[in-house]
């Protein structure tokens, strides 16, 4: 897959058009479209990296697919989600399950960042567990109600997403 071909499939995937992502990155019109044919600068590799959350690398087809960043935070997020909520939603109360979110979002971020890691963020994200129940109490009768699995709540897990990307992007510059 060539260059032009990686940044198609990301505006794809990310749901923008060539047209969108030209004005938000202020580049000239059909600017990505002349990648068809031409290679990028390395400021525009950089540009284009940052905003979709991958690697120079995976943009320019040496990796198959390495997300970096904030992008790489929520895809392990995204991958974890399923599989341990389902498990421990059962099992838990609202405070618990705030508990379950914090942890799968720590080992996110642990993975996200590698060895910038710190002890610091560590403790400093998980003192954020007055934000997670914050955003989680308008789901709070939902998720007390031992009937209900998490997968079926309508958008809890969008939600989680959505606000652990908020309260982990200062760690990603």
């Amino acid at each position: 897959m060539n260059f032009y071909q990686r940044i198609q499939e990301l505006a794809k995937k990310k749901g923008v058009s060539f047209k969108q992502i030209e004005k938000e990155l202020n580049y000239p019109t059909n600017t990505l479209y002349n990648y068809k044919s031409k290679d990028p600068s390395g400021q525009r590799l950089i540009e284009l990296s940052k905003y979709f959350g991958v690697s120079i690398d995976f943009l320019l087809g040496r990796k198959d697919n390495e997300l970096v960043g904030l992008g790489k935070f929520i895809d392990e997020l995204n991958r974890r989600y399923d599989d341990v909520i389902s498990l421990s939603f059962m099992n838990s109360d609202f405070f618990g399950f705030c508990i379950v979110i914090e942890e799968i979002a720590l080992n996110s971020l642990r993975i996200a960042l590698g060895t910038n890691m710190t002890s610091e963020i560590i403790s400093e994200y998980s003192s954020t567990g007055f934000k997670r129940q914050e955003y989680l109490s308008n789901f709070k009768e939902q998720i007390d109600d031992k009937t209900l699995k998490a997968l079926e709540i309508p958008h809890l897990k969008e939600t989680i997403l959505e606000q652990e990307k908020q309260i982990a992007s200062k760690y990603f510059v």
